[in-house]
């Protein structure tokens, strides 16, 4: 028989997440989320830790983190200065 955890570990793997919380977190516990520098927070900023290792949204769906629309702004405007030796 397969037990499922009591605990989360670590975050899901949504690239650019990050948090605050201490881990391992136990069943039920609410974790703060957010986003690097750079990324937008598409969706709620809480995750709870549910059996089985994995989490879920009190908002619906789990977030994601977005690259900023100002980055993406400012990385087309400049471009690489190429040494030309």
């Amino acid at each position: 028989m397969h037990l499922l955890s009591d605990e989360c570990s670590k975050l899901p793997d949504i690239q650019n997440l990050e948090t605050t919380a201490q881990f391992p977190v136990s069943y039920n516990t609410p974790v703060a989320v957010h986003c690097d520098i750079g990324y937008s927070l598409m969706g709620g900023d809480v995750i709870i830790c549910i059996r089985g290792a994995t989490y879920r949204s009190i908002q619906g769906q789990l977030p994601s983190c977005k690259e900023s629309e100002f980055i993406i702004a400012t990385r087309k405007k400049s471009e690489p200065i190429k040494s030309q030796l």
